[in-house]
């Protein structure tokens, strides 16, 4: 199971409402082996000269409510060292935020 094209327009879309300068699918969505009942990954790289705080929390929280699924938000400054090359093998960019 893969994420559907509308799902990834919907993604994209909620991105650009947030202080995300680059999405990523990592885990089983993005192998392709995801089941009915899986959890998304997601990886992102936040744009830190806007202050966000608990909107992280919040992001969560309204992707899970969104996709009707469990959905995992990490940044990659918080992947540990040793997690971090199973995390990357995987990654697929879902979204990146236009240059001005």
């Amino acid at each position: 199971m893969e994420l559907s094209h509308d799902t990834r327009e919907q993604l994209r879309r909620f991105f650009a409402a947030y202080p995300v300068d680059r999405a990523y699918v990592f885990g089983s969505f993005a192998r392709g082996d995801a089941r009915p009942d899986s959890d998304l990954d997601i990886l992102v790289d936040l744009d830190r000269s806007k202050p966000f705080g608990l909107g992280f929390i919040d992001m969560q929280l309204k992707l899970e409510e969104m996709l009707g699924r469990k959905v995992d938000v990490v940044t990659r400054r918080a992947l540990s060292k040793y997690i971090e090359p199973y995390v990357t093998k995987d990654l697929q960019l879902i979204y990146a935020r236009a240059e001005a």
